[in-house]
């Protein structure tokens, strides 16, 4: 997309980007979109009927949270007709939505299950994704505190110039970019050494690298202080219990660490880190982990309970970790969401299951944008997929493959 904002020997401003908020709300009859400007100034737009849409986004929503269990031509079909036909009506009309760069959405009820990224804007093959820089967030208030941390809003964000195409040149005024990334890659299920090699080039983009062993590593001191953490694994869900959903690691060779946690009157314990739950007894494990390096699962509920960061981004690059659950009062509760929650600034993570392939071409040109072309993370997304879609990497049409990437928190 060639930006309409006003340029400057090949790049723009931050400042100059239209962004807006949009906010959904489920009634009983009716689902509603309000889109927010910069300006505070709302534009409401009553959309499809609930009854029009609810049993196609239920099956579409129970299609995702179990992807395996479909012939891959059912979910294609189920997909392509979410974009092309009835998802079109979970949006507004593409003249209301023409003038801006950037959508932060918030969904509402059911529709935080639905890829609203792969929806169509108009006649074309060109989905929201390939449109606009989008982010996504479960409630505006956890958009607003994921914002407030972000280092990169500092005074003089809206002079910040990063330029629009490949060749062009640097970056002006952008604020420094993250230096420490913790990454972590391993295949317990196949033990394909490829994890472990993109999880090396992903913290290659950074001059400070550090790879991270075990799920217990993830919690140690410098991990708490990374500005980036990549973690490239398996994601388990859990459909009964999903606060045991989580990603497939593995314990630190040779011995056990310790946590130190602050009781009564600030007391320290030292305990035994071990894993919350156990792994799933169905799962089969690659033969170099069925003795040695064991595996173990780092659920949400560890997360939630023992996990704090200040990164700027945190990469779940694994199936399925934004797969979430409702839960009451419009919480949505999902992996992604927890890391969010646990002090992240942005999180990028997976609705359904993600293509390796994909995965691996994708990723550095979307650190090349963000790092070194010091693109915002929105616009960073939106660039490096069309670049991969344009050079062939997976087809336009494959939603399948490239549909399951999404952005959530804040999109600078």
């Amino acid at each position: 997309m060639q930006a309409r904002v006003a340029s400057h020997a090949s790049t723009v401003r931050v400042g100059d980007l239209r962004v807006a908020m949009l906010h959904y709300g489920v009634g009983t009859e009716h689902v509603y979109a309000t889109l927010i400007d910069e300006d505070g100034s709302p534009r409401s737009t009553r959309l499809a009927a609930v009854e029009q849409v609810a049993q196609p986004v239920e099956r579409l929503s129970r299609m995702l949270r179990a992807p395996t269990r479909y012939p891959p031509a059912e979910l294609t079909e189920a997909l392509h007709g979410f974009s092309a036909d009835w998802g079109r009506r979970l949006l507004p009309p593409p003249e209301v939505l023409a003038g801006y760069d950037v959508l932060v959405v918030v969904p509402h009820h059911f529709l935080h299950d639905l890829p609203l990224q792969v929806v169509r804007t108009g006649d074309a093959d060109e989905c929201i994704a390939n449109r606009f820089g989008v982010s996504f967030c479960s409630s505006a208030t956890l958009l607003q505190r994921a914002a407030g941390r972000n280092p990169a809003r500092a005074d003089g964000v809206a002079q910040w110039r990063f330029p629009l195409t490949a060749g062009a040149g640097g970056s002006d005024g952008a604020p420094d970019p993250p230096a420490l990334c913790c990454a972590l890659g391993v295949d317990v299920l196949g033990g394909d050494a490829r994890y472990g090699e993109l999880a090396r080039s992903c913290a290659g983009h950074f001059p400070d690298r550090r790879l991270i062993m075990s799920r217990d590593g993830l919690k140690s001191p410098v991990v708490r202080q990374a500005d980036v953490i990549c973690l490239v694994c398996h994601g388990v869900t859990n459909a009964q219990e999903h606060d045991d959903s989580g990603l497939l690691l593995v314990a630190q060779p040779g011995s056990r660490s310790e946590l130190t946690i602050a009781l009564h009157l600030g007391q320290p314990f030292f305990f035994r880190d071990l894993p919350l739950r156990y792994l799933p007894p169905q799962l089969e494990v690659a033969p170099q982990f069925q003795s040695g390096q064991q595996p173990e699962l780092m659920t949400i509920t560890e997360v939630r309970t023992l996990v704090e960061t200040r990164a700027q981004l945190v990469m779940l690059l694994g199936c399925s970790t934004a797969t979430g659950q409702l839960r009451s009062g419009d919480s949505y509760a999902s992996l992604a969401y927890q890391w969010l929650q646990a002090g992240a600034v942005s999180v990028l993570g997976h609705q359904w299951e993600a293509d390796f392939p994909f995965v691996a071409g994708w990723v550095p040109v979307f650190l090349d944008n963000w790092v070194r072309r010091r693109q915002p993370k929105a616009i960073a997304v939106r660039d490096a997929l069309n670049r991969v879609l344009d050079d062939g990497l997976v087809s336009r049409d494959a939603l399948h493959l490239w549909g399951a990437v999404v952005l959530l928190g804040d999109w600078i």
